[in-house]
């Protein structure tokens, strides 16, 4: 996502922002626009991705009928399967 993000529109060579009319600024807007919005639905993927994750390892925590303190829940399993 960060090519297309330091790759979107930028004015003509030799102008500004400023320069620009308001209908050509408003489609470079757009753009932009664009690209952030399908940034934010890649971010809202991961958080649901990373939501599902979480309630696997805590149903899988109650089915060993095992009470794990919060903190003890950011320690990779692997360190869990020694205690």
């Amino acid at each position: 996502m960060a090519d297309e993000r330091d790759t979107w529109p930028a004015p003509p060579a030799g102008m500004s922002m400023d320069d620009l009319s308001p209908q050509r600024l408003g489609l470079l807007m757009n753009q932009k626009m664009d690209v952030m919005g399908r940034e934010l639905m890649q971010v809202r993927k991961q958080i649901k991705t990373i939501e599902a994750n979480l309630e696997t390892t805590m149903n899988e925590v109650r089915r060993h009928g095992r009470c794990i303190a919060p903190a003890v829940l950011a320690e990779p399993l692997e360190d869990l399967a020694h205690d």
